[in-house]
């Protein structure tokens, strides 16, 4: 018995679909790591009607590039990624501490979490980056430094001017 040309239409759409589905969960469903970092004065080529966010992340401390950080575009107000990326290139052979997101239109906090690589230092967020269609947003290197365990110059959760449980002699 031979298929009807309607019904074998049907099964070849279903199964272009089935492929493109997968393709896409398989492309969007981790951060890959980023290409080469671009020549000094190149700028990275964002995809049709996208932004690209670029840049470096550092070790404050030493002055050295640390790769393996996750670099997050959040749309701003949200907690929703619109792209993601891990710093460095393993072919690179040295740390480039190199990323490269590319979004669409819109406004961003770039989030910087190295809690992989080096629990030690602590995340960062740049809040608000407006970008446009086909533009781009450099950062040059960004340095994280380590986690603060004392007390701040910042504000505190209690009184500040008031008595203290300390003993006093007068």
């Amino acid at each position: 018995m031979s298929r009807s040309p309607g019904r074998a239409l049907l099964s070849l759409l279903t199964a272009l679909l089935a492929t493109l589905v997968g393709l896409s969960l398989v492309l969007g469903s981790s951060p890959a790591l980023s290409a080469a970092p671009p020549e000094d004065g190149e700028v990275p080529t964002p995809q049709p009607g996208q932004s690209v966010i670029w840049g470096s992340i550092g070790v404050q401390s030493d002055q050295s590039l640390l790769d393996g950080a996750t670099v997050r575009a959040v749309s701003a107000g949200s907690d929703d990624v619109v792209a993601e990326d891990i710093t460095g290139d393993p072919s690179e052979g040295e740390a480039t501490g190199y990323f490269e997101l590319h979004v669409p239109p819109g406004t961003y906090d770039v989030v910087i979490d190295p809690s992989e690589v080096a629990p030690e230092l602590a995340p960062l967020t740049i809040p608000e980056n407006s970008l446009q269609a086909n533009g781009g947003l450099q950062f040059s290197t960004l340095y994280l430094s380590e986690k603060s365990d004392g007390p701040t110059d910042g504000p505190t959760d209690g009184p500040t001017d008031g008595p203290t449980d300390d003993p006093t002699d007068g």
